[in-house]
């Protein structure tokens, strides 16, 4: 019997434990590291600069010594009308080792030159992972920031929603003492059931939001993710201070072109150093054995060394298309450089003033928070009097919920706008 009962409840104890969904409780610090820690785009990063510093292995090598090695055995029988000595000796095999070991002297400096782009192809990964970093950091801010404007949004939208029903209330109260009319009432329910649709969007704004967070966190859509913080929590500070060519200097995108552009000098030099041979110097040994069957004496090794300079040389239209690449991708990597710089200089600008206007509205959403907050709880008692219509104090709720919209998203503006002030600015310790 137990046998059987452990049989039953076993299984359904290990689905309840794989269906059993896991709480987070992240604050905007720990998300960032979450991110940073788990996301996938990063790993690729760190895999390009292992493929780099391989590329880079490979590229020095070129200043070792190769060694070929090669060896043959042929086996050879003769035929035919043969004489009584020559059967004697009618097979036999010959060996031959063939060792060479060369190492390159001058090579106009192709193979220092292969070293240095690899080295900066190196460097370009190292500058990439930087740049995902930076991207997945603030990504997962901006996302941070998306839910907790659209959670407060929804709470929002719920307070709307329940301010209208509590003037639904007063109104009967009116009604049981002949004061409201039958279109009073009308207009009521028809302004409650007007909420309704922005409740229900704002709760599927939040929990899209949250799901993309949860994604960006790598978090499953089984467990749930609790926010530790809110827009309260952080201070509203200043635009900073930025040095433009400071910031250029540590702004992965145009790092990245710089360094095409250096490596695009190195290549049109190797293309114009093409046009020269390569010398090198090489020892060969070469020891070689004929032995025949019957052969009544010792096969001997025949051994032959050799000393020397060689030199390479080819000819071919390859090395003119060669050299007009090379320079074409430098004009073009320059000119990107240049049209990229000021395209960042704008953007970084118009952030810097676009977060000081924000702090602008910011004050100006706080001050008309404040007097539609007076003006619906004086309206709210004069409609209690009967002294003003049902229709003004809704007009004065809808003033108090956009008001409070207003303060809500123009912080989540603020924030979202000064972390892509961080992130294009390379803040120092924002993403590292």
């Amino acid at each position: 019997m137990n046998r059987w009962l452990i049989c039953l409840v076993l299984p359904l104890a290990m689905i309840g434990a794989a269906n059993a969904s896991q709480t987070y409780d992240l604050s905007l610090e720990q998300s960032v590291s979450r991110a940073l820690n788990l996301h996938e785009a990063i790993s690729l990063s760190e895999a390009d600069k292992v493929i780099s510093e391989a590329k880079l292995l490979s590229a020095r090598s070129g200043l070792l010594p190769t060694v070929t090695a090669d060896y043959s055995r042929v086996n050879f029988s003769k035929s035919g009308a043969l004489t009584p000595a020559d059967k004697a000796f009618s097979s036999g095999n010959v060996e031959a080792v063939d060792l060479k070991v060369t190492q390159p002297l001058f090579t106009f400096g192709k193979i220092y030159r292969g070293t240095q782009m690899a080295k900066k192809g190196v460097e370009i990964s190292e500058i990439a992972i930087r740049g995902t970093r930076q991207q997945i950091a603030f990504g997962a801010k901006a996302l941070y920031y998306k839910v907790l404007f659209s959670q407060r949004k929804f709470e929002i939208s719920s307070e709307s929603y329940n301010n209208a029903k509590k003037n639904q209330r007063q109104l009967l109260n009116r009604q049981r003492f002949g004061r409201s009319s039958r279109v009073d009432q009308v207009k009521m329910e028809a302004d409650i059931a007007m909420r309704v649709p922005s409740l229900k969007l704002a709760e599927t704004d939040y929990k899209n939001n949250l799901q993309s967070l949860k994604e960006h966190l790598r978090i499953s859509r089984a467990d749930k993710l609790k926010l530790t913080q809110s827009f309260a929590d952080f201070k509203v500070l200043t635009a900073p201070r930025i040095n433009i060519k400071a910031a250029e200097a540590k702004r992965p995108e145009l790092e990245t072109i710089k360094k095409a552009i250096e490596i695009s000098d190195l290549k049109i030099k190797n293309a114009k150093a093409s046009f020269a041979p390569d010398f090198a110097a090489f020892a060969q040994y070469n020891p070689t054995r004929h032995h025949e069957e019957f052969d009544m004496g010792d096969s001997e090794w025949k051994t032959t060394t050799n000393l020397g300079v060689g030199m390479s040389f080819s000819f071919g239209g390859s090395k003119i298309g060669d050299l007009r690449e090379a320079v074409n991708t430098k004009y073009k990597n320059t000119y990107a450089y240049t049209v990229k710089r000021k395209s960042y200089q704008n953007e970084l600008s118009n952030l810097v003033e676009t977060y000081d206007s924000l702090i602008d509205v910011f004050g100006a959403a706080r001050r008309s928070h404040k007097l539609a907050i007076e003006a619906y709880k004086l309206t709210e008692s004069l409609f209690k009097s009967g002294n003003i219509s049902q229709a003004y104090l809704n007009d004065r709720e809808l003033q108090l919920t956009r008001a409070k919209l207003g303060v809500a998203e123009s912080l989540m503006n603020i924030h979202i706008v000064y972390a892509q002030v961080e992130q294009l600015a390379s803040l120092e310790g924002s993403y590292e």
